[in-house]
């Protein structure tokens, strides 16, 4: 059966992607753009893929506790969990990376010897990931969440548990614990380092990235077991949420490269921005505003429709788009070629790739996801 779309979901789901894709597109024009715009550049959005992972711990999180409360979590719940959250993921992601990887091998670029990695989300399981298809080091951190912490709720009601909800409370603290414990040990050990090094060490791998998405599941847990405190607090939550995003570019904007910059990334950043927009979620997950005329009805359903691609379009965009069509001999040398400090250029080039990518998106979830998905809430009516 389908469920309801929450238009506030919605909204935080479309601005993630969108903050994904305009990071990804401001390639096309950094080396057009006059002497500190780059910093006015980034002011308005913040890590998009982290959002994904609270958003997602959020959803699934509230998954699991339903099925927990109604009959407890049996095996086949687990493997029903599974099944539907792997055939919602995983057809889109094999079709565009097969695709990808035949095209790139068609253009004579090397890929991965142990290419065969992606296909099982181990190429950036304890290390750094490889630089093909490099938006997969996300889905990697997904995927392991998916299949990893059912099992720890069906441990808990299996093992009868007297206060089962403490049980989870203490588990869902522990994986949060465990993780910023073992992402504190390898940021001392990793010493003085680069904003590169940082993202690609700590930011971009499996196992030092689950507390995000168990944040959104202490969220869900919070949603549902304290729904009067969620509901009550949701301004205040708001507002202290927005106040640690604006401190969190502050800081990063004036300390990057710095020791005490340095410190921040490898111990603060990577739990503070998960935090901030976990409080935003008292707010988004209740909101359902009503449109009010034709403008509001249209901005809504565009805001939808983004959301409903999002998954695709954070599949293409990148290596597909970016560097697959957009380095080609056409775009790089021929006619939407954009010389050195010729902004004009860049920017119809940055135009146009916003939207190539909007359309493959789109081709992507008319042909896989979206049939996918019919057949699967059709098999599970």
């Amino acid at each position: 059966m389908a469920h309801k779309r929450l238009f506030g979901l919605d909204m935080l789901r479309a601005y993630a992607v969108l903050a994904v894709l305009y990071g990804h597109a401001y390639e096309l024009i950094a080396g057009h753009l006059p002497p500190g715009a780059a910093a006015l550049y980034w002011l308005p959005v913040w890590d998009g893929v982290t959002l994904f992972f609270v958003l997602s711990g959020f959803l699934i999180g509230r998954i699991l506790f339903v099925s927990f409360d109604r009959q407890g979590l049996t095996k086949s719940d687990v493997l029903h969990f599974w099944l539907r959250r792997w055939t919602r993921t995983l057809p889109p992601y094999y079709a565009v990376l097969t695709l990808t990887t035949a095209l790139w091998m068609c253009a004579k670029r090397p890929i991965p010897t142990d290419l065969y990695q992606y296909y099982v989300f181990m190429q950036n399981w304890n290390w750094p990931h490889p630089e093909y298809f490099a938006e997969a080091w996300s889905l990697s951190v997904e995927e392991w969440f998916y299949l990893t912490v059912p099992l720890g709720f069906y441990a808990i009601f299996s093992l009868h548990f007297g206060r089962r909800h403490l049980a989870v409370c203490v588990y869902i603290v522990l994986v949060i614990g465990l993780t910023l414990a073992y992402r504190a040990y390898v940021g001392h050990h990793l010493g003085a380092f680069t904003f590169e090094e940082w993202d690609s060490v700590l930011r971009k791998r499996v196992t030092t990235r689950m507390d995000s998405l168990m944040l959104g599941v202490l969220g869900a847990y919070l949603s549902l077991y304290r729904a009067r405190a969620w509901q009550r607090l949701r301004v205040p939550a708001l507002a202290l949420g927005c106040l640690l995003l604006l401190l969190d570019k502050a800081v990063l904007a004036h300390a990057v490269g710095t020791p005490a910059g340095d410190a921040y990334l490898a111990h603060v950043n990577l739990l503070l921005t998960p935090l901030a927009f976990l409080l935003l979620f008292p707010f988004f997950s209740t909101w359902q505003p009503l449109p009010r005329n034709a403008v509001m009805v249209a901005v809504m359903a565009g805001i939808t429709w983004i959301s409903t691609i999002s998954y695709s379009l954070y599949l293409v965009n990148h290596t597909l788009v970016r560097e697959l069509l957009f380095r080609s001999r056409v775009f790089s040398e021929g006619l939407f070629h954009a010389a050195p400090g010729h902004l004009a250029a860049a920017l119809a080039q940055y135009t146009l790739y916003l939207a190539v990518s909007f359309a493959a998106a789109y081709v992507v979830w008319l042909a896989v996801e979206k049939p996918v998905m019919a057949y699967r809430e059709k098999w599970w009516r």
